[in-house]
């Protein structure tokens, strides 16, 4: 086959990459809830252009990434899907960028090689399927480093210079750290040119320079008058965070690291060897560009290297401007350089016999491997999403909204866009501080609808809020999805009318004529949790089926406009209509349900069960439980699987506290307590059928002993009710 067909078949591979990053980043993009961090992106880009500017210049990043989210919602509109699609762009952007790069460095396998292991690589599309900067950020420093190379083969090109200073300029308007990568530019390029003595090139690299602070200073003026100082670093070991990047580069994974360590360790010795050839000069044929790729060799180092010792230094305690924690998403911007470095070093180390399919190879096993896991984590709860629907369709104008905490705030407020008072987390709450705190917002409101998340029990367990609302007003209406509840009170002299938005309506309720309704959730695992929302004025009744599964029965009242009716998922698997049959219209189709069935559990150890007969109200009962095979060491892990059984079909979904608990005291404790694990069980409560078994498995992480074989063992727990406690 001839070079020009070589280079045709390998151009043909690399859009066959791009494709193949296109198609994983899209991949299950809406379904995954929003978490704390995308919820506050949400709640700052509603903000106008000037308050965005004004509110980062305040926080840790600048304004660029939010002013174009801003600017995207204002034409598709909001939610997971569309709020992340910018990223998935980003993402697919620093692939393609990859093609050319990997090209000018080793030709057109170097270019496959880069762009393929990018865009199979877990973490750039984890970055890619968030509404963060991230991804954007690393794409604008990407496209600085290939300016600087297209710059340096041509200083004339007037093109390259300005492409290098507007993309780095924007890699800094959109995240701080970016300064990473024009770090790494100028310990390469600097040292570089005056080895060679090139002076006047060098002069025309600081002009380039000092454009990028003209460029920047405008901002850092405005945003240096209202930067705050302050501190979330947390201590970490050295060794551990070498061993965090290590495993981010190699497998993109930023938890549970001991479970990719046969991973790691083989793409470290590949990377060893095959960088070791290159360092080493094993037969490296660069011929007449020999002195141009030994200084992209020190370029991308550094642009491997900074971020990882950047990241340190600045997650060491200061006492000026942030300082954040350790986190694994700053390492991002080296991945460009290790995936360049590694398709470049598999094609030059030509010695080398079958590096190009190990290398494949190490690709390909590395995302059958990190990439499964990772998409079954994506999975959308219904966390607000059912009661800020709720709120932005049947809220009357007199009604104020209060968040009881404001633990999940920003969750909470990307759901529902209104006005709202949060409770705040850690405030010890009295009658007296709600009268200062509540009591102006109930005097000019008709009445307060309160939404209160897990938190709230442990925040508020005396009830103070709702003890001080209920002297207030009437219990109007109360609705419960997953572990959050709505409660509306209203003042006793107001009476209230059916009231129905016109402008909030979301996407997907189903207008059914004289009713509206619809379930946000399209997919659910056994046990979860979400709510059908029917909108209309006349009370009627209704009944909700999957296929030929009666999921829900019971009676709209038309007395709000709007109500939720709680829904878990039941214990099948398939995709199935759902059909709503409500008052005298016919059965209409809603949509389609796809269900996941879990499996249960398997049991731990090969010992009999351990007979109990504890039982708790409305039937739910421990049948017993099993230890796993012994011998415990001290410190060590011991498993523990229990046998529970349903007297009727659970609405909340029970979290179990196992307390290891010994004769000898702890004095590392202060008590008796010597291991604990809390977790919910493996099969959710709220999936246990009548008279069928659940299981908890779990381990416990017992305290290192003080005095090894001396102590004697017991286990007590306490199951966590929304309104009591029940201990055994």
């Amino acid at each position: 086959m001839n070079r020009k067909s070589t280079g045709s078949l390998h151009a043909f591979a690399c859009i066959l990459a791009l494709w193949l990053a296109w198609a994983l980043r899209l991949l299950l993009l809406g379904d995954k809830s929003i978490w704390w961090d995308e919820g506050w992106t949400v709640w700052t880009i509603r903000k106008g252009f000037s308050e965005i500017a004004r509110w980062t210049a305040a926080d840790t990043h600048p304004p660029l990434y939010f002013w174009l989210l801003s600017g995207w919602r204002a034409l598709v509109g909001e939610g997971e899907w569309l709020l992340r699609f910018p990223s998935v762009g980003a993402g697919l952007l620093m692939v393609a960028v990859a093609v050319p790069v990997g090209k000018r460095l080793g030709g057109w396998k170097a270019a496959l090689g880069a762009a393929l292991l990018l865009a199979l690589h877990r973490f750039a599309i984890r970055w890619s399927q968030e509404i963060r900067m991230y991804a954007l950020a690393a794409l604008f420093a990407f496209i600085s480093v290939w300016a600087l190379m297209a710059w340096l083969e041509n200083p004339g090109r007037r093109k390259a210079a300005w492409g290098y200073v507007i993309s780095t300029t924007l890699a800094l308007y959109t995240l701080y750290l970016s300064g990473m990568t024009l770090v790494a530019e100028n310990l390469a390029v600097f040292p570089w040119l005056i080895w060679k003595r090139r002076w006047k090139l060098l002069f025309r690299w600081s002009t380039l320079q000092g454009a990028i602070i003209g460029l920047l200073a405008p901002w850092f003026l405005y945003a240096l008058q209202h930067m705050r100082t302050w501190s979330v670093a947390e201590p970490f070991s050295p060794a551990h965070y070498l061993w965090l990047w290590a495993t981010i580069l190699t497998t993109g994974a930023p938890a549970y690291l001991e479970r990719y360590i046969p991973l790691v360790a083989g793409w470290s010795l590949f990377a060893l060897i095959v960088l070791g050839a290159i360092l080493a000069g094993i037969r490296m044929d660069f011929r007449a560009k020999s002195e141009e790729k030994t200084f992209y060799l020190g370029l991308f180092l550094c642009c491997l290297l900074v971020p990882l010792g950047f990241v340190y230094l600045l997650s060491i305690p200061r006492g000026f401007l942030y300082t954040p924690r350790l986190e694994a998403r700053y390492l991002l911007f080296s991945l460009p350089a290790f995936a360049l470095l590694m398709a470049w070093a598999v094609k030059e180390a030509k010695p080398l016999m079958g590096r190009e399919m190990a290398g494949a190879f190490l690709v390909l096993a590395t995302a059958l491997w990190v990439l499964p896991e990772y998409y079954a984590g994506r999975h959308l709860q219904d966390d607000y999403i059912s009661i800020g629907a709720m709120l932005r369709l049947t809220r009357a104008e007199d009604e104020g909204v209060v968040l009881h905490t404001d633990m999940d705030w920003p969750v909470f407020a990307a759901h529902y866009p209104g006005e709202w008072v949060g409770i705040p987390n850690a405030q010890p709450l009295s009658q007296e501080w709600l009268d200062g705190y509540l009591g102006p917002l109930w005097e000019r409101s008709g009445g307060l609808w309160l939404v209160q998340n897990p938190d709230a029990l442990r925040a508020d367990p005396g009830r103070e809020v709702t003890r001080w609302l209920e002297r207030r007003g009437d219990k109007v209406a109360a609705f419960r999805v997953g572990p959050h509840t709505l409660t509306l009170y209203r003042k006793r002299d107001l009476e209230r009318k059916p009231f129905i938005s016109q402008e909030a309506v979301p996407l997907f309720l189903k207008d059914l004529g004289r009713y509206k309704a619809g379930i946000p959730l399209h997919r659910m695992r056994t046990g979860d949790e979400t709510a059908l929302l029917v909108c209309g004025s006349e009370p009627a009744s209704l009944i909700l089926s999957l296929g030929d599964f009666e999921w829900l029965s019971g009676d709209f009242k038309g007395s709000l406009g709007c109500e939720l009716f709680p829904l878990v998922a039941p214990p099948l698997s398939g995709r199935y209509p759902v059909m709503l049959r409500i008052g005298e219209k016919g059965t209409v189709k809603l949509g389609v349900m796809e269900l996941e069935k879990l499996p249960l559990p398997q049991t731990y150890g090969p010992g009999e069960m351990i007979r109990t007969s504890f039982e708790w109200e409305g039937g739910l009962r421990l049948l017993g439980y099993k230890l796993g095979e012994g011998p415990y060491q001290p410190g060590g892990k011991f498993k523990l699987a229990m046998h529970w059984q349903a007297g009727r079909p659970e609405q909340v979904r029970l979290v179990l506290f196992v307390h290891v608990l010994g004769e000898v005291y702890n004095a590392s404790q202060g008590n008796f307590l010597w291991g604990q694990r809390d977790a919910e069980p493996a099969l959710p409560s709220t999936a246990w059928l009548p008279a069928r078994d659940g299981w908890k498995n779990g381990k416990c992480q017992s305290f290192p002993l003080l005095r090894p074989g001396v102590i004697s063992w017991s286990l007590a727990g306490t199951i966590w009710l929304p309104a009591s406690a029940y201990l055994w």
